[in-house]
């Protein structure tokens, strides 16, 4: 009767601590989730910007008046894109700030 009630006890401990380390994965896969859709957004957000330092060199270079004039466009139009993508990327931060300080207190 002793080991039965052992066993039962043990079975029990080992269930919660494998429940625990489910939701501690489950936690630890939405945080990554997160980081690489940042990632993603930074990516964007640096390829834009590369795309501005390419057309601004082209603006310099460029001899023709109406070359500069379509450059000029086209480097509102990648600011303009680059600016939207940066903040798209804030805003993820703003929210993964909130979700971790809840996060945070559920923790403690």
């Amino acid at each position: 009767m002793v080991v039965l009630t052992t066993f039962i006890i043990l079975q029990v401990i080992s269930g919660i601590v494998f429940l625990s380390a489910l939701q501690e994965d489950k936690s630890n896969f939405d945080w990554l989730n997160r980081l690489q859709h940042q990632q993603s957004l930074i990516d964007d957000n640096w390829d834009s910007l590369l795309l501005l330092n390419s057309l601004s060199k082209q603006i310099i270079f460029a001899e023709k008046e109406d070359v500069k004039e379509k450059l000029r466009d086209q480097l509102q139009q990648a600011l303009k894109e680059s600016l939207s993508q940066w903040k798209s990327f804030e805003e993820s931060l703003s929210s993964q700030k909130k979700s971790l300080d809840i996060f945070l207190k559920l923790k403690k």
